[in-house]
């Protein structure tokens, strides 16, 4: 027995209700994953139901798909759950027995055959493109009689993406009404969909090369090839194995062309990645080989270029690659439905897209409207760019040689070769936004109250039901990577300050916490430590020095996120007896870091002030002294050459008496440092 989700039962009532109140056609939406046809891994579906209603009532079924894996599905889950045997309308399968109740059949073999006579209900898988085919149009009027309203055959769609590309175009000729099923987002939230992490990478392509089709109205074959090529593939090759570079992800990567697969399976093999491609010339046996393969993890990464949109089902896959621009809505959602459905031990599934296409198209996960009618044309077309004239002074567009006005002559534009640039960043949702800035002003509180943080995992995981993703962590409370092992002591500071203790877990926590707040910052020090030492560091022989260099630039990472003290950050090897070496050393390294780049000198400065605070507090001078220390300090170093003169005061600290060593400069800077008895 087929056991439904609650919000299967409503879909299916609310079809029902309609063809009662009198419609007799039906455009069901329920997004990949809902259960519209059917699930077996999760055991559900709408279509297999209603088809299991009307045969429990003695009427006849027609269930048309267009895919040869839909044939086999269909059959396996009426048999399974409802003991029901099917007839097959397919080519390869022989002719079909028009005596049983339900008839599966592929639309492309219904073409010129007879139909089965007395359906009472037609269900079409896809329709917001079978829809549009010639041979469903001769179905429906033929079991229509061309007259809905009289039509005794229902009819009912199924679409996980019902939206045309064209604006022009709608579903009214064929349906009535609409019935709604959850949009994804709140798939998710109910725990039927695996939680969507959207990465969008900007300026890999140059989109004003895309033309649009005025007969698809996708964006042509032609002006897809031109940026899909093979220096786009080496970018997405190079971006992803950052993410990715032990190919722990199992990965669905969309192409545009069959030589942009290829050539970026090619790639991702070289890499060491176990990839395999499938493309429409794939042979069955191949297909199911490397299927079988990609489900038992002996293949981690399928790239395909439309195969997989419809029809596949793998739930453990959990990254999809969106490697070409898509025009169209429905396109772009099928490819990101393919990674969203649930499994064991799958967490979250990361919907990677290289192409602009989120910014072009929105969220995959988000609610989108649905109307049966044709959208009206826009009139927000972008306007023609233009250009000044420099004779006549008047705009004319910006293609022109030869100035209409005039005839001033322009010389040809050499236009110089965009670097392919692109920032990953993670993409949230409405909900996603929410959860992260819960944290980040929880962690920003707690930092802010010096406060211990160690129940920020706990409280996220109270609050939403699921621990943050370790990216959130990344850069929350510093962001700039100039200068970033400056900010390294700072929040060393805080954690040692507001975690005090030595014990193993607070030791290992701290760690934590400096590494995923630095996540950022240790890959590009890396990234830049590797290329200049692999570039000074010679070739000995035929060995590669690839190793020892790795060995050097781990030592480099670990020195700079580890806790440094403050006479170390003043260039002691050890603590010194009293402030006034302090302050040599700190205006010797401000002199140092004075020939440096301004923002660089600026973080050193920081650094310095930092350790001189830190010193000063050592000595026991009260909070009031330390900001005056501090303060004359930072003034007085806008004047270093000024002369200066040391002798020594007593100044009561509070209640106490002490003696403190006061250097005292022309330009009226006190620096009051105490004495420490030796």
């Amino acid at each position: 027995m087929l056991q439904l989700r609650d919000y299967q039962t409503q879909v299916i009532f609310d079809t029902y209700k309609f063809f009662h109140i009198g419609l007799k056609s039906v455009l069901l939406y329920a997004p990949t994953g809902a259960g519209k046809t059917a699930m077996p891994a999760a055991g559900y579906a709408y279509a297999s139901q209603v088809i299991a209603d009307y045969v429990g009532q003695g009427k006849r079924v027609l269930f048309i798909v267009h895919r040869t894996k839909l044939v086999r599905q269909t059959q396996d889950t009426l048999h399974k759950f409802h003991g029901i045997d099917c007839s097959v309308i397919w080519a390869d399968k022989g002719k079909p027995d028009y005596n049983k109740p339900v008839q599966v059949a592929m639309l492309q073999s219904l073409h010129r055959r007879e139909l089965p006579p007395d359906i009472d209900l037609v269900i079409l898988d896809e329709g917001h493109t079978s829809s549009y085919f010639s041979t469903y149009q001769r179905i429906l009027n033929q079991y229509s009689g061309g007259i809905w309203a009289l039509s005794k055959t229902l009819f009912l769609g199924l679409s996980a993406t019902p939206w045309r590309t064209k604006k022009q175009e709608g579903y009214c000729h064929v349906f009535e009404a609409v019935v709604r099923a959850p949009y994804p987002q709140q798939l998710i939230d109910l725990g039927h969909l695996s939680r969507a992490r959207q990465f969008g990478y900007v300026g890999l392509i140059d989109e004003s090369k895309l033309e649009v089709s005025r007969d698809t109205g996708e964006f042509t074959d032609a002006s897809i090839a031109e940026v899909c090529d093979e220096a786009l593939n080496l970018e997405i090759v190079n971006k992803y194995s950052e993410r990715d570079p032990k190919g722990e992800r199992k990965v669905l990567a969309f192409c545009a062309s069959v030589k942009q697969a290829l050539d970026l399976n090619l790639k991702l093999k070289s890499r060491g990645y176990l990839s395999e491609i499938i493309i429409g010339e794939t042979p069955e046996s191949d297909r199911s080989c490397i299927f079988e393969k990609f489900t038992k993890s002996e293949i981690k990464i399928l790239v395909s270029v439309a195969v997989l949109c419809e029809g596949f089902d793998e739930p453990s896959a959990d990254c999809v690659l969106i490697c070409r621009p898509v025009k169209s809505r429905a396109l772009f959602i099928q490819m990101v439905g393919r990674g969203l459905r649930i499994a064991k031990n799958k967490e979250d599934c990361w919907i990677i897209d290289y192409c602009g296409n989120i910014k072009r198209l929105g969220l995959p996960t988000q609610r989108y409207p649905i109307s049966l009618c044709p959208a009206p044309k826009s009139d927000e077309d972008e306007p023609i760019s233009t250009k000044t004239c420099p004779s006549c002074g008047q705009e004319i567009y910006a293609f022109l040689m030869i100035c209409p006005h005039c005839g001033h002559i322009f010389e040809p534009e050499k236009k110089d070769k965009v670097p392919r640039k692109g920032k990953l960043e993670e993409i949230l949702s409405p909900e996603q936004r929410t959860h992260f800035r819960f944290l980040k002003e929880l962690i920003v509180g707690l930092y802010n109250k010096q406060a211990p943080n160690t129940e920020i995992d706990l409280a996220f995981l109270q609050k939403w039901g699921y621990l943050p993703p370790e990216d959130w962590y990344d850069s929350i409370l510093f962001g700039d990577k100039h200068g970033w092992e400056v900010d390294v002591q700072v929040y060393y500071r805080y954690l040692l300050e507001a975690l005090p203790g030595g014990s193993t877990q607070t030791r290992e926590w701290i760690e934590k916490s400096i590494r995923r707040e630095f996540k950022s910052a240790i890959a590009w020090a890396e990234e830049n430590f590797y290329k200049n030492y692999k570039l000074h560091l010679p070739s000995v022989g035929e060995n590669s020095p690839t190793e020892d260099i790795q060995e050097t630039v781990n030592r480099r990472i670990k020195d700079l996120i580890s806790y440094k003290t403050w006479w170390k950050l003043l260039g002691f090897t050890q603590e010194p007896m009293d402030l006034s070496l302090v302050y040599d050393a700190y205006q010797q390294r401000l002199r140092e870091a004075e020939t440096w780049k301004r923002n660089i000198f600026e973080q050193r400065a920081k650094l310095y002030n930092l350790a001189l605070e830190q010193s000063v507090a050592r000595f026991s001078l009260s909070p009031r002294l330390l900001l005056l220390t501090a303060g004359a300090i930072k003034h007085g170093d806008r004047c270093p050459r000024f002369p200066s003169s040391r002798g020594t005061c007593i100044i009561r600290d509070g209640d106490r008496q002490r003696n403190y060593l006061v250097n005292a400069r022309s330009n009226g800077a006190q620096f009051i440092c105490p004495i420490s008895p030796r």
